[in-house]
This record gives C-alpha cells, structure tokens and sequence, in this order.
C-alpha cells in the first residue's frame, strides 16, 4: 500500500491546506508585489518547505534528480570565489556580492523544494487540478495587470516593506505597474506588475497562457470563455512590452503544441490553431500594431550591449570552468571607456553587470561551464524523458520547460520563472507516477486527453 503524505499544518486552532505553498508561490504573488516582499518571498519558503519534507519522509526523488542536486552543490562550493576579483572586472567591495549570493541560492532551493513537495504528494492530498488553477490564476491576475499597466503606466505607491525593510531588499520602494522606457525613439509604457521589470513580466505570462488554456479547456463554458476572454486582453499588453523574445516564444508555443496535438492524430484542433494563428497574424499586419511589430524588430536597442556582455560571460566561464566566480561581476568602466563609471550624476553609467542579461549567461560567470551543464542538463533531460506525456498537463509542463530553456538566453530565471518551471518539472513526474500506479481519480487533469476535456 502506497503511503498518503499530507502537509496540513494546524496554526492556533485553524488548519492551513496541503495546497497553501503552491498558491503562496504563485496566484498570491501579485499580493507579495503590493507588499514590496517579492525579493525574499521564494527564499523564506524555505522554511515551512523544508519542514514538510522533514515530515513526508522517505521522499520519492524524481528522474535526473543527481544532476539538480550536482547542481546546488556546486552553487554552495562556487561561494568561495566571491571574493576573488576575476580578471578585467571591477574589484567588489562590501557584502552586497554576499547577500546576492545567499538570495539566488535560496531561490534555487526552494524551488527544487516545492517541486519535491508537490512530487511526493498524492492525487487525492494535492489534486493536478489545483496545481493548474493556481497558475492559471496567477496567469490571468498578470495578464490584467499588464493591461492597467499600458493605459495607467503612472500610477505607482510605496511599498510598506519599505518602511521596515532594508533597501537591499525592496530597492527605493516603489510598486509601479509600468516601465516607462525609450526603446522606439520616444518614452512609452512597458507593462511590469507584478514584477520589477518588463522583461520578467513577458517571459512569465508566456509560460502561464499555457496553464489558462488547459484551465479553460477542462471548465465549463462560462468560467472558459472568461479565461479565454483574459488570455485574447493580455494581446494588448504583450505588444506594448516590445518584447522581442516574448513574441518568439510565443510563436514557439503555438508550433510546439500544434506538433504535439498533430503526433496525436488531433487534426481538427490543429486546423483550429492555424487557423486561429492565420486570423492573428493578418489582424495585427494590417492595423498599427504591425507596424509596432515591425519597428521593434528593426531597433535593436542594447543589443551591442548584450553581446559584449554574452563575450564577457564565455571569457569568464573559460577562466574558471569548474566553479566559476560564485555571482556577478562588474565591468571595468564602460566598453567606451574604462574610466567611464557610475557617479552621483549619473548612477547608471559604467560598470555593467556581466552575468544580468540572461540566466545563461549569469550560469557561466557564476558557477562556470559545469554548472551551466547541470542546470539545462535536468531540465533537457526531463523534457526528452516525459516527451511522450500527451495529456493536457504534459503538454504544457513539457511547453513550460522548453520555454525556459530558450529564454535563458534573454531573460533571467530566478524568481517566477523557475518556480513556474519547476512546478512543470513536478507535474510531468506527477503524471508519470500517476500513470504507472493507473490509479488517477476520475477528474484529474492528467488523465483526460484533450478530446475527452472538450467532450466534456
């Protein structure tokens, strides 16, 4: 008889549900945003993640798990060279290169912990169904918020952490929904909320409209064509981000699932995706946006700057393969200039952070060549094994995975990203065991195929 973990914990006379650390990591986030605590949220579920894998003993370990826990072992040796000065950077000062250290380490491990918690829990303690929902909430509260964004881009307040919190951790203390940036020649909105930046926002709403199709597909029709009506809105604020890499793995996603769902003989729903993606794609060529499509693709902004960056990142890992040098690095001035460096006047100017324009590159300077292996080695490795996973769940986990892998190269993972990323990791395990003991309950995400969602 298989043992049924569970991870109630009873706080004075009330009883938190086994589900509450997947909801705290992802629909609540844009309540921690509001907050100011989206910084040290991740690392201090470390704590009650830690204790409930104390208490669901012996834990079942997932397929690839050796090269995940290489990983974060050679995350914790790579912190002796925090305080090497690797050559032709700036030499660092103070604790900041510390206290990075600690929050990008925790940031790992509670998101290896939350994929083992919700690995290692039954279908009946912790339903597919609710690990999808609360992505899919999430999805939706970034999408509306990404459109207030566009229309209220002014609109900011002070965060309360801020109040009690060192600047370290909440930056100067604004909550706003909105960059406002020149990339086209002239200040413009870029949606952001919840997160700091643009970037992030884009690189989390794609991996979660995945997540809202499979919620859609599997409610009934009023709660569907909500969901559906969100995921159409949120086209707004994902042209107004400008965001390039965005639009790719966009584009990625539908041709990745259209393949998927055509291996699988599903040829009417492919039909409805090309068809769909045609209406799309005429649409925006003969409105204004194709035009905004088009200036954005012929700008290319810092993109000089990512490459001299991307270099720095290769000579880096190449000086220190192995362990790399634990965290980022400065450059020496500017690449104009080495005397060029942040002032008072000017607090941007100089010194870029090698290691900031994409997990990739931040792998290679931080924890060198092997590191940089290790991290996409499980996350590839997961990816081949569970390829054959055509449920509704398996599919978008395995389109989620994929996704990060291919922003690595722009975006940074820390964060949502790879929390997002590890909880797929989770479900493609948790179908995969599922599917072996073929005891999934009747209403299980992963046991429909999608023809038997839409029937229903």
């Amino acid at each position: 008889m298989t043992a049924v973990h569970s991870a109630d914990a009873t706080v004075r006379g009330w009883t938190l549900p086994p589900s509450w650390p997947v909801w705290a990591a992802t629909a609540a986030y844009p309540v921690w945003w509001a907050l100011g605590v989206t910084t040290i949220i991740y690392p201090l579920l470390v704590l009650p993640l830690s204790f409930y894998l104390y208490r669901m003993r012996p834990l079942k370990l997932p397929r690839g798990w050796l090269l995940g826990a290489m990983f974060l072992g050679l995350v914790l040796v790579s912190s002796v060279m925090l305080n090497v000065d690797a050559p032709a950077t700036a030499v660092q000062h103070g604790i900041g290169p510390y206290g990075a250290y600690v929050l990008r380490f925790l940031g790992y491990a509670s998101a290896a912990m939350l994929m083992l918690y919700v690995g290692n829990q039954s279908e009946r303690v912790l339903p597919v169904r609710t690990v999808v929902v609360a992505m899919s909430v999430l999805g939706g509260a970034v999408g509306l918020l990404g459109l207030a964004g566009t229309f209220f881009q002014s609109f900011s307040f002070r965060a309360p952490a801020s109040y009690f919190l060192p600047s370290i951790l909440v930056g100067n203390g604004q909550v706003s929904l909105a960059q406002v940036q020149d990339i086209l020649g002239e200040a413009a909105p870029r949606p952001s909320a919840p997160f700091d930046y643009t970037n992030t926002w884009g690189e989390v709403l794609s991996m979660l409209l995945v997540w809202m199709a499979v919620h859609a597909i599997a409610s009934r029709r009023g709660k569907r064509l909500a969901i559906l009506a969100i995921v159409a809105l949120s086209a707004v604020p994902i042209l107004a981000s400008l965001n390039r890499g965005v639009w790719i793995g966009i584009i990625l996603t539908i041709a990745y699932v259209a393949v998927r769902l055509a291996l699988r003989g599903r040829l009417a729903l492919v039909a409805c995706i090309v068809v769909a993606a045609a209406v799309g794609g005429g649409a925006l060529a003969v409105t204004s946006a194709g035009d905004l499509i088009q200036s954005r693709v012929e700008t290319g902004h810092s993109d000089e700057i990512r490459e001299n960056l991307a270099a720095d990142s290769i000579r880096l890992a190449t000086d220190s393969p192995i362990i790399g040098y634990g965290s980022t690095r400065r450059t020496q001035g500017s690449y104009e200039s080495i005397a060029i460096g942040p002032s008072a006047d000017c607090t941007q100017c100089g010194e870029r952070v090698i290691g900031s324009t994409g997990q990739l590159w931040l792998l290679l300077v931080a924890q060198g060549w092997l590191g940089t292996g290790l991290y996409f080695g499980f996350f590839l490795y997961n990816a081949w094994r569970y390829r054959k996973d055509n449920s509704p769940v398996g599919i978008a986990a395995s389109t989620v995975v994929l996704l990060s892998v291919f922003y690595s190269y722009f975006y940074s993972a820390l964060g949502a990203p790879l929390t997002l990323t590890m909880l797929a990791v989770a479900l493609l395990w948790r179908n995969d065991q599922e599917r072996r003991r073929q005891v999934l309950a009747p209403d299980a995400l992963g046991a429909f195929t999608l023809k038997e969602f839409l029937d229903a």
